[in-house]
């Protein structure tokens, strides 16, 4: 049974540890807005070449198109994982802060 002052300690270092944690899901969601970003843009153009094909009565280069979006469908799957593990670590090191909360809330009382 650790000590009312030992909790403490603990307390601070597991509350340090989730606002490193809550950083890098910050950082994790900026790059998911990035990649969607970028996705988007890259549809946007690849819309408006396509428009611009139709109207040229031209055809529309599928192959060149899939070479675009698929790196950038790979970044944005790549994002939205790194944003799920960041936010399943967040509410980990949550509720481990709870726990330690409680411990020194029952020892307060004892």
């Amino acid at each position: 049974m650790l000590s009312l002052e030992s909790l403490n300690k603990q307390r601070t270092a597991e509350a340090a540890k989730l606002e490193r944690l809550r950083l890098r899901l910050r950082t994790a969601e900026d790059s998911l807005r990035e990649a969607q970003d970028g996705l988007d843009e890259i549809e946007r153009n690849l819309k408006a070449d396509r428009v611009a094909a139709l109207v040229a009565e031209e055809s529309w280069p599928t192959a060149n198109a899939e070479k675009k979006l698929e790196p950038a469908h790979r970044t944005l799957t790549a994002a939205k994982s790194a944003v799920a593990v960041a936010q399943e670590a967040v509410r980990i090191q949550e509720s481990n802060l709870q726990e330690i909360d409680a411990q020194i809330y029952s020892r307060r009382d004892e």
